[in-house]
């Protein structure tokens, strides 16, 4: 490869992972809490808003959990208020209980709440537009929490760790994240177990585009000498997870040298819809080669976050109220299945979770990771600070490989084993369907949060020179690069899903929503209509949902160029792509398998 082409190349793969990264992580995650401990990690949680209706009262758990259960746009959500003091307006509990509770001791306590919190009140009309009745909105970081055996709330002031309100890509819903370190309260107490009560969280009221969602997780740490030894690491941010995956990494520990390896793993997210299919967790270890998806009883492989608070495959019933339907708050404490070690295996130190939607939309902001290590694995400190960096990019590549696969290209080196041709066409594939990238990162580069001004400033020229290189590739003949099918789908598996649907013509739809109720098709369909943008659907017998279509192609190539280029720069919301009855496209996803 001439050397002159090759460091644009190469710097310009690096500002694509990044701007990537930036897109989907308005706060990329960091290390929260990292500790070695011989005991074990836990996570309670409660939903601080319910449907209201001429039958029920917020207060009321709704446990409908079917594929025909309702949404949270669906119903006028109120807040939840189980107590009888006047000083709160929103109020849910929780009990932390663990067996032998007199052995055990609480080292670590962080509370987390979140919510969709675009105005106090809203209402939506019969055509399906959403309006503010009560416009003011007040601060997010100070709620209260009544702790076990006490008679009165204390107040706690947050850490916001990201507000959407005023950003264009949460314009509608407005959700935030906020957290609070409750070690030194709870450590006052006599017996931290028992009945935890957080209330006054703030959540819109009524109606708002998406539904209505809110909710805490208290994640707690705790000693036990009479347990085998952990290796915890508990991380925060922000991350609206959609058809580009959001990766966590997880280091620092060393897993057992023989015998069984066992690993969970702690979430809590925002706006996970129980009838929306599509999203994913999934894990990979060091040793492994692919990410396999995480599920079980409750939580299936594709429809992860579905507006439920669990613990393994049950349900987590210890709460006032106990819907099993949160409609839209997500808390999850569940263990890997690791059959013969096959997930993560003996002296492993690295592993990854990945999250990924192809439907559903949900906002990530807790993530915990825990696996059993030896004392001598220990890290030489305890802290709450960051012992290891994070990124959101795959684990390292093995350098013996003939190929960089796409979502592993965070190196800005090229190694020289690579096989050239191959490269170069990997190279040009990339430059031709990014192209908006490479410039999205020259308006970014002024204002991203993750790295400043003068980092930024080496890479002036060096964009440059990519967008003229880029520029030469579109001018080129694509048929000229002779890239090969597989190679083709290697880059974009994480970008197209496939169906085969009797009747339906074949090609590749660019898919806006998904729908199983008709009025919220129709209302959809009417908003879109208002905007100026025609959108058509389709129904899927095998999975009874309407998919919304904003175009159609029968041209691969023109269907990455729609999709990368936001349907000609006319829709700005979540899109992704599908390919139905193509038979050649047999190497993709299939959401009927």
């Amino acid at each position: 490869m001439n050397n002159s082409i090759q460091k644009p190349i190469a710097i310009f793969i690096a500002l694509l992972t990044f701007s990537i990264g930036y897109a989907q992580l308005p706060v990329p995650f960091k290390v929260r809490y990292q500790s070695y401990v011989k005991g074990d990690m836990t996570v309670i949680a409660n939903t601080i808003t319910n449907r209201s209706d001429y039958n029920n009262s917020s207060n009321i758990p709704y446990h409908n959990h079917s594929n025909h259960a309702r949404l949270n746009d669906e119903f006028v959500m109120e807040y939840i208020d189980i107590d009888t003091d006047n000083s709160t307006f929103s109020s849910s509990s929780a009990q932390l209980i663990l067996p032998n509770s007199e052995n055990k001791k609480i080292i670590y306590a962080g509370l987390y709440w979140s919510s969709t919190y675009k105005y106090k009140t809203g209402t939506s009309s019969k055509t399906g537009k959403y309006q503010a009745i009560d416009k003011d909105r007040e601060t997010i970081d100070n709620i209260k929490i009544k702790l076990p055996n006490q008679d009165s709330y204390i107040n706690i002031v947050g850490e916001v760790l990201f507000d959407g309100l005023g950003k264009k890509e949460f314009k509608d819903c407005a959700p935030y994240a906020v957290y609070a370190d409750i070690t030194d309260e709870i450590k006052k107490l006599k017996d931290p177990f028992g009945e935890y009560t957080v209330a006054n969280i703030k959540a819109t009221q009524g109606n708002l585009s998406g539904g209505v969602a809110s909710g805490w997780s208290l994640f707690v740490v705790y000693e036990d000498q009479s347990m085998n030894g952990k290796f915890i690491t508990s991380f925060d941010g922000f991350a609206g997870v959609t058809d580009q995956q959001v990766d966590i990494n997880f280091s620092g520990f060393q897993t057992l040298p023989e015998g069984e390896i066992k690993a969970k793993i702690a979430l809590a997210s925002l706006e996970g819809d129980n009838n929306l299919l599509g999203d994913q967790i999934l894990f990979k270890s060091a040793n492994e080669r692919k990410f396999i998806p995480i599920e079980n009883k409750i939580r299936k492989a594709n429809n992860f976050f579905n507006s439920s608070i669990t613990s393994d495959d049950n349900y987590f019933v210890n709460r006032k109220p106990d819907g099993k339907n949160t409609l839209g708050y997500d808390t999850c404490l569940i263990n890997i299945s690791n059959p013969n070690n096959s997930v993560i295996g003996n002296n492993v130190n690295q592993a990854a979770l990945r999250l990924t939607s192809s439907g559903d939309r949900c906002y990530l902001f807790f993530a915990a990771f825990n696996v059993e290590v030896t004392e001598k694995d220990r890290p030489t400190t305890q802290t709450t600070e960051p012992l290891f960096a994070t990124t959101q990019t795959e684990l390292p590549y093995d350098k013996k490989q003939t190929s960089i696969p796409i979502e592993l290209a965070d190196s800005a080196v090229i190694d020289s084993k690579v096989d050239q041709k191959q490269t170069s066409n990997q190279i040009k594939l990339l430059a031709s369907i990014n192209k908006r990238e490479a410039k999205k990162q020259q308006q970014l580069s002024t204002k991203a949060t993750t790295i400043n001004e003068n980092d930024m400033s080496e890479f002036t020229d060096e964009v440059v020179q990519i967008e003229i290189y880029d520029q030469e590739i579109l001018e080129s003949s694509l048929s000229d690069c002779n890239l090969e099918e597989d190679l083709f789908n290697t880059i974009n598996s994480t970008k197209i899903k496939r169906i085969n649907v009797d009747g339906l013509s074949s090609g590749y739809y660019i898919i806006a929503n998904v729908f199983e109720i008709d009025s919220n098709l129709k209302n959809f369909l009417s908003t879109l209509n208002e905007k100026g943008i025609q959108a058509s659907s389709f129904y899927n017998p095998i999975n009874t949902y309407n998919y919304v279509y904003l175009a159609k192609t029968d041209d691969k190539m023109k269907a990455l160029e729609l999709y990368n280029t936001n349907v000609n720069n006319t829709y700005n919301e979540h899109i992704w792509l599908l390919s139905v009855n193509n038979s050649q496209d047999s190497a993709l996803t299939n959401l009927d398998d």
